[in-house]
Parts: structure tokens; sequence; C-alpha cells
């Protein structure tokens, strides 16, 4: 498809979106946010390098983003836990931040999902994000 990326980012997601008040300062809650937006940020920056179209990016996007956790030996829950629009608020952060697109409400269209990673290989820990173009009505 033209103008279409797609990248994997091995590691455990983080949310954003949380703040907290320190100082007065206001800053980010979620640990571990500065280095997952980094990785995410590094290889939507190498995923861009490759298009052969110009970047960012332009006009209506739709995004894709599924995300795997290790699933815990005693899963509180038959779903992982973090917040799944806060999952995907870090991974538009990122792709601005990496110059892949010019702002996170490009994205028209967004589909998203979670699960557990398995130990077969075929969804490993991590996010796998899609990017293409999308025609407005």
């Amino acid at each position: 498809m033209k103008d279409s990326i797609s990248f994997c980012v091995p590691g455990r997601p983080v949310t954003q979106g949380s703040k907290n008040v320190f100082r007065g300062r206001v800053v980010e809650s979620s640990k571990g946010l500065k280095a997952w937006r980094a990785a995410v940020t590094w290889q939507a920056g190498y995923a861009a390098a490759s298009l052969v179209s110009h970047v960012p990016l332009v006009g209506p996007l739709a995004l894709t983003a599924d995300f795997y956790f290790k699933r815990p030996k005693r899963p509180a829950h038959a779903y992982p836990m973090p917040d799944l629009d806060k999952l995907v608020r870090a991974i538009g952060d990122a792709c601005k931040v990496a110059g892949l697109i010019t702002d996170d409400s490009q994205f028209t269209v967004l589909s998203a999902s979670k699960g557990w990673a398995d130990d077969s290989g075929e969804r490993e820990v991590g996010v796998g994000v899609s990017i293409y173009p999308v025609e407005m009505e």
C-alpha cells in the first residue's frame, strides 16, 4: 500500500497519560515511559527512513497497534491490565517525535488490541504498529 509503514517494538509496553504533580511540576506517572517512548521513536524513525516517499506522512491516517504482554503465573484477569487508550497515546506521540507524522490528530481510524504473548514466538512481548493513509468522505 502506498505510503504505508509497519514496525515492531520489543519490550513491555508502557502507558502514557496519567500525570502527577511533584514539587510544583507536572510529570508522567508511568515508570519506564521515557525508555519505552525512546524505543518506539527509534523504531518509527528507522521505519520512516525505509520509506521511498516523503515523511512526515500527510493527510488522514489509520493506526493499528497490537500490544502483547507477558502472562503472569496467576493473572488477576483474563486480559492485561494497562488501559488500551493510554498505550496508544504513547505510540502516537512517539511517531510525532520520530518525524513520521506531523501530529497524532492525523489518525482518523484506530484499531488497537492487547493480549498475552506466547512461547511460540508468534506473539512476542511488545507492540506491532501499522500506519497507512485513508480516504476521507
